[in-house]
């Protein structure tokens, strides 16, 4: 059975909760993202800001924990052992002070 899930949000904020790791020519931003449902109720999840070789790269190279982060990209699930966790694939990203937020 396919699973179906969609996010609704409004001023997207990011934050950065740990040192960015780098697996090759990738770099995994840990984040937790906060948002208001439709219904006006805030959920609190943690994302991975995936960002992969290419102009972005070299911004997302200088940014460190307690950042505030603004991505845009494509949301995703990924899963394996019962396990499921969510990674933004970045096509885009401002960082601090001129995040639109």
């Amino acid at each position: 059975m396919d699973e179906k899930f969609g996010i609704y949000a409004v001023k997207q904020r990011l934050k950065v909760t740990n040192e960015v790791k780098s697996a090759g020519k990738v770099l995994i931003i840990p984040c937790s993202m906060g948002f208001k449902q439709k219904d006006k109720t805030w959920v609190n999840e943690w994302v991975d800001v995936v960002v992969f070789e290419g102009e972005v790269h070299d911004t997302a190279q200088g940014v460190k924990k307690g950042d505030q982060i603004t991505v845009n990209g494509r949301l995703t699930m990924k899963s394996w052992n019962d396990k499921k966790s969510w990674q933004i694939l970045c096509e885009g990203l401002t960082v601090g002070d001129s995040a639109p937020f």
